[in-house]
């Protein structure tokens, strides 16, 4: 497995396909964690993959998204 920590998803994604790793995005809405960045990275870099192994990239969606709950207005007329 390439090291690919610290990079956007996009140049991760980048690396693992020059390099010939098959992947998959998992999406996951963190706080802490700029929309677009990796939060975590599987298996862990340096790590040998065999046949049908794949990278999984752990992608931040940025906070989730809260409804905003609007007053009840009444209206007269």
């Amino acid at each position: 497995m390439p090291e690919v920590w610290n990079l956007s998803a996009e140049q991760a994604k980048s690396v693992l396909t020059y390099r010939g790793v098959p992947f998959r995005v998992v999406l996951q809405h963190s706080t802490n964690i700029e929309e677009g960045r990796l939060i975590s990275v599987a298996p862990r870099p340096g790590t040998p993959l065999g046949p049908g192994d794949e990278a999984i990239l752990t992608v931040s969606s940025g906070p989730p998204q809260v409804a905003a709950q609007l007053p009840w207005v009444s209206r007269t007329c």
